[in-house]
């Protein structure tokens, strides 16, 4: 059963865009480079700070501020859909390190969204006609190509300047990883596209589920800039992308697979005493260095994603358990600690 539906051609793609039949030309060419005005070379400046703690929370997070170099490449590009995948450069010149960062994937006009019901757990949710009509999807990755989250939202423009905002709910980053009194993050999130970068706005709260039940711990907001930098030399970027992309492809079309054919997913955090994402990072790198071809590559993969997925009825029972587990973890943590 396939969730997402992307044009795939001239002809679906009209099938597409002929939703919203007063959509206007002019309105979704703007949309389109709105959404490639994203992709090329930046300065970034990430920030971050809770601005809110309530006495519920266990504690309350320092604020984040961090820089970097982000190139963010076009993967694909086609009527009604847009793929750019985005690597982090840091470190001095001689000295750098690349990560494999997020994507965002944008799609016109969608009929569903994955979105994130914490617990480490997805679901499939159908969109209204209203929802759709003029509106894109931008459904953000994990470095391991694993969802993170989705929203649904029309772009705006104006004087040069481009916007497009929405609600969304998504795992903890990894800067808020020591953070065990909560269990997602739910708030706004925008995007403001200029001529000389854009930036990526967040306020969000700090939610802990009780009995199912959303009860907020705090609030945070974000503000990361991307400023062009046509001076910075992404070589290294580029030349890790170069040896890894051919692996990234299958593992994107890995995870489009199990996407595709459930309308609910769990996704274990760890498998065989690793994360998940460091098994599949140790797998790019074992192709990287040609210890595995592209059929041993598609074997591994699917070993890897069949330890970490449950789906339907079983997401639900895997995730208790992993909550259960993982507040047992916790607890022997701090008794050990104490001692």
């Amino acid at each position: 059963m396939n969730k997402r539906i992307a044009p795939l051609g001239i002809g679906l793609a009209a099938m597409a865009l002929s939703l919203n039949a007063a959509a206007d030309p002019a309105t979704l060419e703007q949309d389109h480079a709105a959404i490639l005005g994203m992709s090329g070379g930046y300065a970034v400046d990430f920030n971050f700070e809770e601005i809110i703690t309530l006495p519920r929370a266990e504690e309350a997070s320092e604020p984040h501020h961090s820089q970097a170099h982000e190139l963010v490449l076009v993967l694909e590009d086609r009527p009604g859909f847009i793929s750019m995948q985005h690597l982090l450069v840091v470190g001095e010149p001689g000295s750098q390190d690349v990560v494999k960062h997020w994507r965002q994937d944008w799609e016109y006009e969608p009929a569903t969204v994955l979105e994130y019901q914490g617990g480490n757990e997805w679901a499939w949710r159908k969109l209204s006609r209203k929802e759709r009509a003029g509106a894109w999807s931008q459904t953000v990755y994990q470095v391991a190509d694993t969802p993170r989250y989705s929203g649904v939202a029309p772009w705006h423009h104006q004087d040069g300047y481009s916007w497009w905002e929405s609600k969304a709910a998504r795992p903890l980053p990894r800067r808020e990883s020591k953070r065990k009194d909560y269990d997602l993050l739910d708030g706004l999130n925008r995007h403001g596209v200029s001529s000389t970068g854009w930036t990526h706005e967040q306020d969000n709260a700090k939610v802990v589920l009780e009995d199912g039940q959303p009860v907020v711990l705090g609030r945070e907001r974000g503000f990361n800039t991307y400023t062009k930098d046509p001076d910075f030399d992404f070589a290294v970027a580029t030349t890790y992308w170069d040896g890894t992309k051919a692996f990234w492809a299958e593992t994107r079309d890995a995870w489009a697979k199990v996407m595709d054919e459930n309308d609910r997913l769990y996704i274990a955090p760890r498998g065989d005493g690793l994360q998940l994402f460091t098994r599949v990072f140790n797998l790019a790198n074992d192709y990287s260095e040609d210890k595995v071809d592209d059929a041993g590559v598609r074997e591994k993969l699917g070993a890897i994603i069949g330890e970490h997925v449950k789906h339907g009825k079983a997401a639900d029972a895997a995730g208790q358990e992993d909550l259960v587990l993982a507040k047992q973890a916790d607890k022997a943590e701090a008794i050990a600690s104490a001692k």
